[in-house]
């Protein structure tokens, strides 16, 4: 119970925190500055009142601006206010389009956090498939084993000492080289060799998974142990045949 929380949460944490990972890392969206694009305009403006004052002192007579002052000073308001609805058109155009980039930015990255999020859950998914399946595959070997070691003894009890106590005529009358001997226990060498063969793959496997960085370091090194004993009995067995 408390393995299959722990791997939960394992699991859990790898999928939030790939997506939290997408979201901090990716780069903020550079968008275009409204004060510097109104920057311009605020200067023309500024170009613009200064004209008016100059029209006032200029072109008026006692503090009255005369008429040809007058049309000179209402066509630059004209023009003032001209350059602030441009400013204002330009703001909005501004704003608008960086609303529009920060929408599409935001979904985008949703979108990358949560398909970077999903393939970390399957990666996780499938490296515990695999870890299961190498223990699955370990206990159905030496399953086979024990059942066919069982089996031998079972079928053939009367086989046992034949290889020690028969002599060469007899030998020969049971088939020359296709005879199988048996050793005293009843596990013929054959047996023996393809377990001895299957115990190496196995263990080699281990020390190529722990040599590649795959999978869990403890559960290799356990694997390992466990199959280098398990060589070294069959190898002193095999011996005694």
């Amino acid at each position: 119970m408390a393995i299959a929380f722990l791997m939960t949460m394992s699991i859990a944490l790898s999928y939030f925190g790939a997506k939290e990972s997408v979201l901090l890392l990716t780069p903020q969206l550079k968008l275009s500055s409204v004060e510097d694009a109104a920057q311009n305009h605020k200067s023309r403006i500024a170009t613009l009142e200064g004209r008016l004052s100059e029209i006032k002192k200029i072109q008026s007579w006692k503090g009255i601006l005369t008429p040809k002052g007058q049309k000179t000073y209402n066509r630059v308001t004209e023009q003032i206010a001209q350059v602030e609805t441009d400013m204002l058109e330009n703001t909005n155009r501004l704003n608008e389009k960086n609303d529009q980039l920060l929408v599409k930015h935001s979904n985008s990255t949703s979108v990358n956090a949560s398909v970077f999020g999903i393939l970390t859950l399957i990666l996780d998914v499938s490296l515990l498939f695999l870890l299961g399946f190498t223990e699955y595959y370990d206990y159905r070997s030496l399953a086979e084993f024990v059942k066919q070691d069982n089996n031998r003894k079972k079928q053939s009890p009367q086989a046992q000492g034949i290889s020690t106590s028969m002599d060469s005529s007899k030998y020969s009358d049971l088939g020359g080289s296709n005879f199988v001997a048996t050793t005293n226990n009843g596990i013929d060498k054959r047996v023996l060799e393809l377990a001895i063969k299957n115990a190496k793959a196995n263990f080699q496997a281990y020390d190529a998974k722990m040599r590649n960085g795959e999978g869990n370091s403890e559960t290799n090194e356990k694997g390992k142990l466990r199959w280098a004993g398990e060589l070294e009995q069959l190898e002193a067995r095999l011996q005694v045949v």
